[in-house]
């Protein structure tokens, strides 16, 4: 077990995660600072929705949104932020105002909301501000309406994506050559394919949110976007948990 001491906060690379809470800790929030922290990273966070145990999400208010903010302020220093689901335009607009406040470092993007009819908020309120935005073909294709049918279909989404204001993009969970395997494009307009080994195919189906905390905290220790994002890919292929 590791000394309390190991985990003060002002003593380590530290993230934030921006998400709503299913009190699993195989999803959402929970998952996201289980992988953190396995990287050695501490992240703070911001709760903006509750399970409560049934399929609906129950939203929090946008005053206590604001108030956890504020003591991520108040606590240490974070370098790098990962948002995940927001369910209602209000939640995004409370947690926008306070992300356009203060710079926590690049943003890293899991967009689940693409299927609660956030689609056009999220395009002109969050996707500028996006550094890294990790999407699978359906949540890309929510976003551009455009459809992933190909190898050149996937580069043209993510480009689309970058014309929408994202820096860097990773398709997760695509064909190419008959295997599965992520795309990247990064901001340079460089892109090159990650391939899953074989055995390991299975494990990039629903891996989105897997790679996107990996690559939140490599980015909160100062890691380089392009080697993030590789690393975000090997990780998910380690990561013990059945998807």
């Amino acid at each position: 077990m590791k000394d309390l001491n190991d985990w003060q906060i002002n003593a380590k690379a530290q993230a934030l995660t921006v998400d709503s809470s299913t009190g699993n800790n195989s999803t959402g929030i929970m998952q996201a600072v289980k992988i953190m922290q396995d990287q050695a990273v501490f992240s703070q966070t911001v709760v903006v929705a509750s399970s409560a145990d049934t399929p609906d999400f129950i939203p929090i208010e946008p005053d206590l949104i604001d108030g956890q903010f504020n003591e991520v302020r108040n606590n240490g220093e974070v370098k790098a932020v990962l948002m995940g689901q927001l369910n209602t335009v209000e939640t995004l607009a409370a947690v926008m105002h306070n992300l356009n406040a203060i710079d926590f470092g690049p943003i890293v993007l899991n967009p689940v909301d693409t299927t609660n009819n956030l689609t056009a908020e999220i395009k002109q309120e969050i996707l500028p501000h996006t550094h890294v935005l990790v999407a699978n073909a359906f949540q890309a294709s929510q976003l551009t309406g455009m459809e992933i049918n190909s190898e050149l279909d996937a580069l043209a989404v993510a480009q689309k994506l970058q014309g929408l204001g994202v820096a860097n993009v990773l398709l997760n969970n695509l064909t190419k050559d008959g295997q599965i395997q992520d795309l990247v494009v990064l901001q340079d307009q460089t892109h090159f394919w990650l391939p899953y080994a074989k055995f390991e195919a299975e494990k990039s189906f629903g891996s989105v949110p897997i790679i996107a905390a990996s690559i939140t905290a490599d980015l909160a220790k100062g890691t380089e976007v392009k080697t993030a994002i590789e690393n975000g890919h090997q990780f998910v292929q380690n990561f013990k948990i059945d998807l």
